[in-house]
């Protein structure tokens, strides 16, 4: 399921009307610019607003706009600023382009007031954009030969259009180093037939380690290419759809994508060389044509784990030669394409760590923003100020205006304060605490759940500070408090990372910094971290620590775990890269201790011990030369002293747009309501009922793959949605039938029951516009959770209406629902329609299916209404009964 839209928490300050803003733009919104929150800044934030003097940039869909954008990228690269496009249709007629000079295609942030209503977009047939074999982009971020100097360049909350009529056309092509990435952004063609040449490109030398968070590509011949094997870049929700050729083409590069959503007929994921690599966590290929396999001429090392396909002949086609087998899919709980490795005996299998995202703090409005003063000597004073009167009037956010300021003793965070918002401005520790051990920013006595940090610049370099203290021993961050500490898009040059008296859960994204020690008990989540280092650069000494994306320079030890702590890296590049140094140290220590680790080495240095493993009291080391697959670790596991997790369920989608979906009737596609699976869904027209307009979902399970199913259907929500849609469901040993609300509930996967089935071609699901409502056909899942075929109760989604309304006259069919639902007290009262007198029994299970309670009750032919004998505590319940000797099941939610 894709994740929702989220914004940088440091720019979803304010919402129109908070008071003083920079001049914005006022546009029309739609449904659906009505429902993403702005993103607008204060006026002394000290932004650069591109429709205000000297650039008059102008939204309106019909000025160009080339000049006027060109003047404010060259006047503010590298500089550290915020380019703020306000709402509206920028046109522009030819590249926007950061240069070839490396020396200042760098530090540069695009941000837009929101990622559907702000667009940059090309003129229809643009000069320069009509050959696919001859691309150019319409924003280009380095033009030189190579670099890797391209520090801090960021886009947000965007979308770029490269109009109709482009078919040379590429959305934007990439370049960043170390810290900065893109979230929240669109890349789209809206050319009739989708034409253009690559929505995302990364063929610029070197691109990377880069992060990108909701990212969506329509359209194109490829969505992302890329062809050099560095730096590494990381992907979180990330979807591609309608592209001509492939969705991700990769050469060389080190991929590692979580929630990777791809809607094509053509392959997701194409890959070329042996030196690339793509890891993804969490995969639903759908559209796919028979004809084409979902992971196609892969000839480099393949990481899939919990990946569904659908419509695809195989799952994964290697490369003719390759010596990898092909995969006939559709699905891999964990597919490894090369050998993994361990020094002891131990499942070849991830440690599967529980993932969580980083809590959202709430933007507080303009009344709660305290201002930090910025005067010309320590700015420590001024800092603690701002902080202590936030705290003394409950206000949640303090905010440092973009400039440079000096810190020369340690900060105290506290009381009601949850965010530090840095604005791209520059933190320089100065004496006494440049030559010290000290903190310079410490959490204690917090009275939120959370407190985050984002958008800094800390300094000073390393080696500006003298002997003994190079480098810097200061701890920039000293967690003391047990709530959850948020850091995001920090630089730092100097000191260490992290230390922490509490045990409170941590959250880094996109970070370039080193010297992190976390502690037992602490849950820690990382996604791209840049520790470069020449010792140890992150110690997890009993924690609990994953990892997405890590990308290395130095010759230190990257993780240590130590002390029955757990880490497990998901994808990543060492580069150690400085003379004969590395070869002292592992690149991964792991004592005593449980680690799964995915990763690549690049560069002319190496680390020659891989990983160093300690059991009791012997010592095991995997060199470089032992390890195989070049310089690829697909999985490197070491399970000391737990369980191996147990593998995803198989899980088959079928969307209503795949080969194993068919109608009767009449259906219209649409798009306008989010939460479809695939790239649209399905209404029956209008919201009277017909029961000639039948939606079908054949089961894809072979007789291979026969067991027990859960059962998941998805739609839209709304109020004009029917609350007793007809649903059948054909499986191994008869029908069931449901009646199902889709009024509630939508926008993610609902389970409607467990039953068994055996691969036979008469197994399905259907959905019929029998009721009142508009009724909606989207996709059904099953999800495998046992491999005997045992037929398991089935579980309603049904929400009754108060009361149920049940058939009157005679009875044709039995059955069972339960009202009010949700119960607010656990006493609700069931209706149970029977066709003849007797006795029925009424068994109610837990979530977690054991029986908490079972009574008979008398019946009439008709309907009979009873309560419950005892009220439910809160939980969810299903209940089941027999009536007429035919098993009906219910779903009851207690408040």
């Amino acid at each position: 399921m894709k994740t929702p839209l989220t914004f940088p928490r440091f720019l979803s300050w304010l919402r129109l009307g908070l008071g003083l803003l920079l001049g914005l733009h006022v546009l029309t919104a739609g449904r659906a610019l009505a429902q993403i929150p702005e993103v607008v800044f204060p006026a002394d934030a000290g932004v650069i607003n591109i429709t205000q003097a000297p650039y008059f940039a102008k939204g309106d869909g019909k000025t160009d706009n080339t000049a006027a954008l060109q003047q404010a990228i060259n006047d503010y690269l590298k500089s550290g600023r915020i380019l703020y496009f306000p709402k509206g249709i920028y046109l522009i007629s030819n590249k926007l382009t950061y240069g070839s000079d490396l020396s200042r295609a760098k530090n540069l942030m695009l941000q837009g007031q929101s990622q559907a209503g702000t667009v940059i977009k090309l003129a229809n047939g643009a000069a320069g954009y009509g050959s696919a074999s001859s691309p150019k982009p319409l924003l280009t971020m380095f033009e030189g030969g190579s670099t890797g100097q391209a520090f801090r360049n960021t886009i947000n909350d965007l979308t770029f259009d490269v109009g109709s009529g482009n078919p040379g056309a590429i959305g934007v092509e990439f370049m960043n180093n170390n810290q900065g990435g893109m979230e929240n952004v669109t890349i789209r063609s809206s050319d009739a037939t989708k034409r253009g040449a690559t929505g995302l490109s990364f063929t610029r030398s070197w691109p990377g380690p880069a992060y990108f968070k909701n990212v969506t590509i329509e359209g194109f011949d490829y969505g992302i290419r890329a062809t050099n094997y560095e730096y590494s870049l990381v992907f979180e929700h990330l979807t591609l759809q309608g592209q001509k050729v492939a969705g991700l083409r990769n050469t060389n590069q080190t991929f590692t994508i979580r929630d990777f959503r791809s809607v094509n007929t053509v392959p997701a994921i194409q890959q070329l060389e042996k030196a690339g690599q793509v890891s993804v966590l969490g995969g639903s290929f759908t559209g796919g044509s028979s004809a084409n396999a979902a992971v196609t001429d892969n000839n480099g090392r393949l990481i899939l784990r919990n990946v569904s396909s659908s419509g695809y002949g195989q799952l994964i086609d290697h490369s003719a030669g390759s010596g990898i087998a092909d995969v006939a899919g559709p699905n891999a709980v964990e597919y490894y394409s090369h050998a993994t490795n361990s020094l002891w005996p131990s499942p070849p299998r991830a440690l599967s760590l529980a993932v969580e995202e980083a809590p959202q703090v709430a933007a507080a409005p303009l009344s709660e923003w305290v201002k930090v003063a910025n005067g010309s000597g320590d700015d420590a004073a001024s800092i603690q100020a701002a902080i202590d009167a936030a705290a003394a009037a409950g206000k949640t956010t303090v905010y440092f205006p973009k400039g440079t300021y000096n810190i020369g003793k340690t900060i105290r965070v506290h009381g009601s304060v949850q965010r530090l918002c840095g604005v791209e401005s520059t933190l320089e520790v100065v004496e006494p605490l440049r030559k010290s051990t000290g903190t310079v920013f410490r959490f204690e006595d917090l009275t939120g759940n959370a407190v985050v940090v984002e958008r800094f610049r800390w300094a000073p370099y390393g080696n500006e500070i003298p002997a003994p203290w190079t480098g810097g021993k200061f701890t920039w961050l000293e967690h003391a408090s047990p709530a959850t500490l948020v850091v995001e898009h920090v630089t730092a040059f100097s000191g260490n990372a992290y230390k922490a008296s509490g045990a409170g859960k941590v959250f880094v994204n996109d970070a370039a910094i080193s010297g992190w020690t976390f502690n037992a008990g602490q849950q820690v989540w990382l996604r791209q971290i840049n520790p470069e280092s020449n010792s140890t650069m992150i110690a997890n000494n009993g924690a609990t620590l994953w990892v997405l994306g890590v990308k290395t320079e130095g010759w230190g030890t990257v993780i240590s775990t130590t002390s029955g702590g757990k880490t497990e890296v998901v994808g990543g590049l060492l580069y150690p890269v400085r003379s004969d140094y590395e070869r002292k140290y592992p690149a991964f220590v792991v004592d005593n201790a449980s680690a799964s680790l995915t990763f690549t080495h690049t560069g002319n240095e190496r680390y020659e011990v891989y990983v160093q493993e300690t059991r009791g009291s012997e010592t095991r080391q995997l060199l470089e030369a032992q390890a195989g697959n070049g310089r690829n670790i697909v999985l490197f596991s070491a399970h000391t002293g737990t369980a191996p997790p147990a593998p995803a369920p198989v899980e088959y989608i079928v969307d209503n747009q795949d080969a194993g979906f068919n109608t009767t009737g009449t259906w219209t596609a649409s798009t306008g309501l989010q939460g479809y699976h695939g790239s649209n869904y399905l209404h029956d027209g209008d919201a009277q009922a017909s029961a000639a307009d039948v939606a079908t979902w054949t089961s894809p399970i072979t007789t291979a793959r026969a067991g027990t199913y859960d059962v998941y259907m998805r739609w839209t929500k709304a109020a004009d949605r029917p609350d007793a849609a007809p649903v059948e469901v054909n499986y191994q040993g008869g029908v069931a039938s449901l009646k199902l609300n889709q009024s509630v509930g939508g926008g993610e996967w609902v389970k409607i029951g467990t039953w068994p089935f055996t691969g036979g071609s008469g197994d399905y699901v259907r959905i019929t516009g029998a009721d009142a409502g508009y009724t909606i056909a989207d996709a059904v899942k099953w999800v495998k959770v046992s491999g005997e075929a045992t037929g398991r109760a089935a579980e309603s989604a049904v929400v009754a209406a108060e009361p149920p309304a049940l058939p009157s006259g005679p009875i044709v069919e039995s059955s069972l629902v339960a009202y009010p639902n949700p119960s607010p007290d656990g006493r609700s009262t069931l209706a149970l329609q029977v066709r003849q007198a007797q006795r029925v029994n009424v068994y109610v299970h837990n979530a977690q299916g054991r029986l908490v309670s079972m009574f008979s009750v008398s019946c009439q032919p008709g309907r009979n209404d009873f309560r419950l004998p005892a009220p439910l505590p809160p939980g969810t319940y299903y209940l089941r009964a027999t009536p007429d000797g035919t098993p009906h099941y219910f779903t009851l939610d207690v408040q």
